[in-house]
C-alpha cells in the first residue's frame, strides 16, 4: 500500500462549517474543526500501522472568494494559506513524528485548486521541508479550464502522485443529457470517464512524466458512471499499460 486517503472528514479542516457539511458532523466550527484533526490523525496513523508512506488529505478551504480581490480590502488568497498552517500544525507535527508525506490535491473544492494557489501553498511550507507533496489530477485541472499537460509538468520532487482518469466536457445549450455530469463552476459542465473515453492526451501526459524523470505513483482512477468498474479498470489499466515503456528505449537508429 502507498497512500491512506481521507477526502471527506478532513475537509472540516479548513470548511466550509456551514450547513454545507453537516451531513459530515453537525456541530459549530470548534466542534468540525476538531473532528477533522482527529480524522487526519487517525489516517496518519493507519498509515504508518499498514506501512503507507504517505496520505492524501482534502481539508477544505476557508474562503473561496479570496481569489478575487475586492476593491478596499487587502484580503487575498494568501490569508487562506495563512488559515491552513495555523489549522494544519498538529496534522503536520503528526505527520513528521511518524515519518508519513502529506499529499494535497489540487481541486475547486480546495485551499490548492490550481497550479498557481498550489505553488502559493509550498512555497510557504518550506520550513516543512518535503512533509508536503502534491498529488496532481490533469482531469481536475483540464475541468476548469487548464492544460492537462502543463498540469504535471514541472513540478520537480514536489509532485508525489498523479491520478489518471478522463473528461469529456460539455459544449452544448443547457443541461447535457445522460449520468455523471457535474459543475466544477462557471465552466460548462464535464463529467469523468475511463481512460480512452474522453478528450485528454493521456499519451503526452505518459510521456511529460517520463520526460521529467518522474518516479512517484501513477494511481488509476475510476469515476466512469456510464461503464461497470470492473470493465473500466480493465480498459484503463490497458491503457496506462501500453503508454509505459516495458523496456529499455534503445533510441533512434539513425
Amino acid at each position: 500500500m502507498t497512500c491512506v486517503s481521507n477526502s471527506r472528514d478532513t475537509q472540516l479542516l479548513l470548511g466550509p462549517h456551514g450547513c454545507h457539511t453537516d451531513a459530515v458532523l453537525t456541530g459549530d466550527v470548534a466542534d468540525k474543526r476538531a473532528h477533522a484533526v482527529a480524522s487526519a490523525m487517525g489516517t496518519i496513523l493507519l498509515a504508518e500501522a499498514v506501512g503507507a508512506p504517505s496520505v492524501r488529505l482534502q481539508v477544505g478551504c476557508p474562503d473561496f472568494a479570496r481569489w478575487l480581490t475586492w476593491w478596499g480590502s487587502t484580503a487575498s488568497w494568501s490569508d487562506n494559506v495563512t488559515d491552513f498552517f495555523v489549522h494544519m500544525k498538529p496534522v503536520l507535527r503528526a505527520a513528521a513524528d511518524t515519518g508519513v508525506q502529506v499529499l494535497l490535491e489540487p481541486h475547486p473544492k480546495q485551499i490548492v485548486y490550481d497550479r498557481e494557489s498550489a505553488e502559493l501553498l509550498l512555497d510557504a511550507a518550506a520550513a516543512w521541508g518535503d512533509l508536503l507533496r502534491l498529488c496532481i489530477d490533469p482531469a481536475n485541472l483540464a475541468a476548469i479550464g487548464h492544460d492537462p499537460v502543463d498540469a504535471v509538468a514541472g513540478w520537480g520532487k514536489r509532485m508525489a502522485a498523479v491520478h489518471a482518469k478522463d473528461l469529456q466536457r460539455w459544449a452544448g445549450r443547457g443541461r447535457p443529457p445522460g449520468r455523471g455530469w457535474s459543475r466544477y463552476g462557471p465552466q460548462p459542465a464535464i463529467r469523468f470517464r475511463a481512460l480512452g473515453h474522453g478528450e485528454l492526451d493521456w499519451s503526452r501526459i505518459v510521456s511529460t512524466l517520463i520526460d521529467e524523470g518522474f518516479n512517484g505513483v501513477l494511481y488509476l482512477e475510476h469515476e466512469d458512471t456510464l461503464l461497470p468498474r470492473e470493465q473500466s479498470i480493465r480498459q484503463g489499466l490497458a491503457t496506462i499499460r501500453s503508454l509505459l515503456p516495458d523496456g529499455v528505449a534503445e533510441g533512434r537508429t539513425w
